[in-house]
């Protein structure tokens, strides 16, 4: 999958600026793939097993690549997962939903509460990781968005604020697929968002190896 970089650096912070984007088309068996990538892989564990985490939240609900979700598709909130499908044969659609909420401020750090929704078709004894696993599932629609904060230090407010500075998003809507990845404050050209060996570094080897056009 082609990703188009735009690269630019902050002289004055003495970093780097990186966004990238990219599309394919993708079948309905590599959708299904990587929705089981990005669920059982990707997603932070924290997302899981925490009730609230700190200097990380979903996207905005405004913000999608893929415009022509509607209705229920769309976002209802600061979003870090929405999943819709069906499992084997049956027609029954199974919907799932991860975002978060604002909480509070802790000195320079930002602490969300996560919260999740699923359709009445998925069982609760079905964990969300697990989705694909242990039932096939055809996914016709995936949205996938994290944003991470960091301190940064502003002369004119005698301290430090935190802004968003890592961005992942990836949306598919039945065979079309579309990824964002951004980062700021990088330490150099070819640093990655989120670090080496982080979430955008692994989802770029994924489409690697998925071979999607």
């Amino acid at each position: 999958m082609q990703i188009d970089w735009n690269i630019k650096k902050n002289w004055l912070a003495r970093s780097w600026e990186k966004e990238g984007e990219g599309s394919a088309t993708i079948s309905t068996e590599e959708a299904s793939s990587l929705a089981h990538f990005i669920l059982s892989v990707l997603i932070p564990s924290e997302l899981w097993h925490s009730q609230s985490v700190r200097n990380m939240k979903g996207r905005d609900a405004n913000n999608l690549l893929i415009s022509h979700f509607t209705g229920q598709e769309k976002p209802e909130a600061q979003e870090f997962l929405f999943v819709q499908g069906y499992c084997g044969s049956t027609n029954h659609t199974l919907t799932y939903r991860l975002h978060s909420e604002f909480e509070s401020f802790k000195g320079s750090d930002i602490n969300h509460v996560v919260r999740e929704k699923r359709s009445r078709t998925m069982p609760l004894f079905l964990l969300p990781q697990y989705l694909g696993y242990v039932a096939p599932l055809t996914i016709t629609h995936l949205r996938f968005g994290i944003e991470r904060y960091q301190s940064i230090l502003k002369a004119l407010s005698f301290g430090s604020v935190p802004e968003v500075t890592e961005q992942l998003l990836v949306d598919i809507c039945h065979n079309e697929l579309r990824l964002l990845i951004r980062g700021e404050q990088l330490k150099s050209e070819s640093a990655l968002p989120f670090g080496g060996g982080g979430i955008a570094e692994q989802l770029l080897t994924r489409l690697e190896t998925l071979q999607i056009p």
